[in-house]
């Protein structure tokens, strides 16, 4: 063998284990080359598994608190008050016409009670609306004249003027079947004089012609009883002297057949009181007059 062969095939020889070591490396990088250890180094871990963390809570889970909206109660339930009871009529005091009960007998309550009478309540027998007295009679009468009507001027004639002082016709509807007789009243709204009260009339008539006798004791044209407030027996028509002067006549329709207590010398207001205490129905009719004599 030449030189140059030799020298050749050593160098293929020193070449050969070069190339399998490449060629033998498996995934494992484990000892299975060739010409030595040949590991292909410590395998690669990816590191520690990377754990996220503690799981991710999304915190403490948010209560909303209690939601109950407190127990509103409204409070004590609120008491009406004591039901007031309404006042006693009293034994005196002329009725008005569309006035209050008056001091003496209050005004009535819409479910009190009390003396006989009152429309809304007691407050004593007899007066629909009285000043002073009683609280109201228990139904209402229709009482109408000829001679003039509902807050009209009262015609001379039935005024002082002249000293006519003519009674006006009058005529009123039938009062309850327990009527026994009807008195009537002619009544200075304005300064709470009673000028003329007739009483004891039967309780089948509802009617008094115009122009009545002036004697205390009536015989025509009905039985009845009459007296004024100046001293006399007969009607006394209005006489305001020049000022106007509210006016009513008033009707009751009665539960006795002779008013009790009352004489010729009873004061006209007096009678009308004792009216009241026995009326069971009253009406009125009213009017103005500034009538001189």
């Amino acid at each position: 063998m030449t030189r140059s062969a030799l020298v050749l095939s050593f160098a293929l020889a020193l070449a050969l284990p070069a190339l399998d070591v490449g060629c033998s490396s498996s995934d494992n990088g484990g000892p299975t080359g060739a010409g030595g250890s040949a590991t292909g180094g410590t395998t690669s871990t990816g590191g520690t598994t990377a754990t996220g963390g503690s799981p991710a809570t999304g915190g403490t889970t948010a209560t909303g608190g209690s939601s109950s909206g407190g127990s509103g109660t409204g409070g004590a339930t609120g008491l009406g008050g004591v039901t007031g009871t309404a006042g006693t009529g009293g034994s005196t005091g002329a009725a008005g016409h569309g006035g209050a009960g008056g001091a003496a007998g209050g005004n009535g309550g819409g479910a009190a009670q009390g003396g006989r009478g009152g429309t809304a309540g007691a407050g004593g027998r007899g007066g629909n609306a009285g000043s002073s007295g009683g609280g109201g009679a228990t139904a209402t009468l229709m009482l109408t004249s000829t001679a003039f009507t509902e807050g009209m001027m009262i015609p001379t004639a039935q005024t002082c003027t002249g000293n006519s002082n003519m009674s006006p016709p009058l005529t009123w509807t039938a009062g309850p079947s327990a009527t026994m007789s009807y008195g009537l009243v002619l009544h200075d709204m304005t300064n709470d004089a009673v000028h003329w009260v007739i009483w004891d009339i039967p309780a089948t008539t509802t009617s008094l012609p115009g122009n009545l006798p002036t004697t205390q004791k009536l015989t025509t044209p009905v039985m009845a009883q009459q007296h004024n407030t100046f001293g006399s027996d007969g009607y006394y028509g209005p006489c305001p002297s020049g000022s106007t002067h509210t006016y009513v006549f008033e009707v009751y329709a009665l539960d006795v057949a002779t008013l009790p207590s009352v004489t010729a010398t009873s004061q006209t207001k007096t009678i009308r009181t004792t009216m009241m205490s026995h009326a069971l129905a009253m009406g009125t009719l009213s009017g103005t007059s500034n009538a001189s004599r």
